[in-house]
Order: C-alpha cells, then sequence, then structure tokens
C-alpha cells in the first residue's frame, strides 16, 4: 500500500530496509528495522514505517501503540541525523504527507 503511494507520486526507487537502529525501552537496548528506503528522483533518501492503528485486545494495543511511538521518535531521530526524510504512514496517514515529502530536498553538506 505506502509502496503504491510513494510510487505514484514521486519516487524513483522503494526497496526493503536494511537499516537497524539501536534504542533504550526501559532498561533493555533493542534494535529497530524500519520497514522501507525510499530514493526520489532528486537523490534525496526518505526511510518508511508502516504500522497498524488496531489490532488485538485492549492490554496487547496500548503495548503496541507505546512502543510504536518510541519507535517513530527514533525513525525521526536517525532520519534527521542522516539528512533523510522520516515516512511514518498508517491508515490516517493523508496523502497530503505525501506530497510534502516529495517537495524535500536533502542538505547540502
Amino acid at each position: 500500500m505506502l509502496a503504491n503511494v510513494i510510487r505514484k507520486i514521486c519516487s524513483r526507487r522503494i526497496r526493503r530496509s536494511d537499516v537497524w537502529i539501536p534504542y533504550v525501552d526501559g532498561a533493555t537496548t533493542r534494535r529497530y528495522n524500519p520497514d522501507f528506503i525510499v530514493e526520489f528522483a532528486d537523490g534525496s533518501l526518505s526511510i518508511a514505517e508502516v504500522k497498524s492503528e488496531r489490532m488485538g485486545t485492549r492490554d496487547v494495543w496500548e503495548d503496541y501503540r507505546n512502543k510504536s511511538e518510541l519507535k517513530r521518535k527514533i525513525l525521526e531521530e536517525y532520519a534527521c541525523f542522516n539528512n533523510m526524510k522520516a515516512i511514518w504512514y498508517t491508515q490516517a496517514t493523508s496523502p497530503q504527507t505525501y506530497r510534502e515529502v516529495c517537495t524535500y530536498v536533502s542538505p547540502v553538506i
């Protein structure tokens, strides 16, 4: 679903991410593997994650949501540090988000 949306708007290539981002969850060190790397026609890159908004029982959903928020923060920090744009896609994400992503041009270092 995300791949089709981004491809139609402006991407040159989308691939499964091979990035592993370390983070701390409470007292536990974990690793997070975002879903996709998106390369745009201008050569800029985005890193994307696709998340469900609903799943399972209330307890399972609460844990999922809490971890998702932590992962979103980590994804945004990683993207900023690496001159990328973070894309966080859920069922509620508007198509306008992807038009905004397409206007992103990576900074010159």
